[in-house]
């Protein structure tokens, strides 16, 4: 009984020692990042090369030619995207490319050492998208020919009215632009007080590199004048010898020893 107990609670004592994966389950997982990191890259190709005129979900045209570079089903879906978040839809491909990155790098390091939990990085992802599609939605509206629907998508329109109406816009994209913050904090797990550590540590290395090379610069050209006021000194000594003329000494006769 002891032993039976022992085994089965070892594989609880391993998952909270966050013991790595075996060789199998890590290349499986592998293969399951790869496999996400290509379909993310799909959609930020769909995505860029996204085109009115091609048939998608919110209309149907008879177009020749397809100018997404994922065919019908790359404009099929791009549209859908638009359609639903606005531009607001490139931050699905940046939790993408997070979320591969996370988890390649999970890999290799106990969850415990990898930051927030899972939930809370999709509250923030909530949040992130939420704000960013209703800011857009109260902002950008001049983006609207470059979109299937309007800008923030549907997800902006259902948001954005309720917040505008009850703060007005100024306040609304204040608070949205607070929320943008807070949930790109939360999703991409960092810190803006450490961001604006070390931004202020990279500005005052950058000025204090700027004012060295100005010093060194400052006396490269000291020292370039020192030398140049030197050579014209001697230059003009050189001139004042050449020109002057040749002093003669007189020696006195020399004496006759008298006998």
């Amino acid at each position: 009984m002891a032993s039976r107990s022992s085994a089965e609670a070892s594989p609880s004592r391993a998952a909270a020692r966050g013991e790595p994966p075996s060789r199998l389950q890590r290349l499986l997982a592998e293969a399951a990042y790869i496999v996400g990191a290509l379909l993310v890259l799909a959609l930020a190709a769909f995505l860029f090369t996204y085109d009115r005129r091609d048939p998608g979900f919110s209309h149907a045209v008879a177009a020749t030619a397809i100018h997404n570079i994922g065919g019908p089903a790359g404009a099929w879906i791009a549209d859908l995207m638009l359609l639903l978040f606005g531009f607001s839809a490139w931050w699905w491909v940046a939790a993408g490319v997070a979320w591969v990155v996370r988890g390649l790098r999970r890999l290799h390091a106990p969850y415990g050492d990898e930051g927030l939990p899972d939930w809370v990085q999709a509250l923030g992802f909530l949040l992130l998208l939420g704000s960013a599609a209703a800011l857009e939605s109260l902002r950008l509206q001049g983006l609207a020919s470059a979109l299937p629907g309007s800008p923030g998508g549907v997800l902006g329109s259902l948001l954005a009215p309720p917040l505008a109406a009850a703060l007005g816009y100024t306040s609304a994209s204040a608070l949205l632009i607070v929320l943008i913050a807070v949930g790109a904090s939360l999703f991409f797990d960092f810190s803006w007080l450490a961001v604006a550590e070390r931004v202020g540590v990279f500005v005052e290395g950058l000025i204090g590199r700027l004012r060295a090379a100005r010093e060194e610069k400052e006396d490269r050209a000291i020292g370039e004048a020192v030398a140049r006021s030197r050579e014209q000194r001697l230059e003009s000594e050189r001139e004042r010898i050449e020109e002057s003329p040749p002093v003669h000494i007189e020696r006195p006769p020399a004496r006759v020893p008298e006998s």
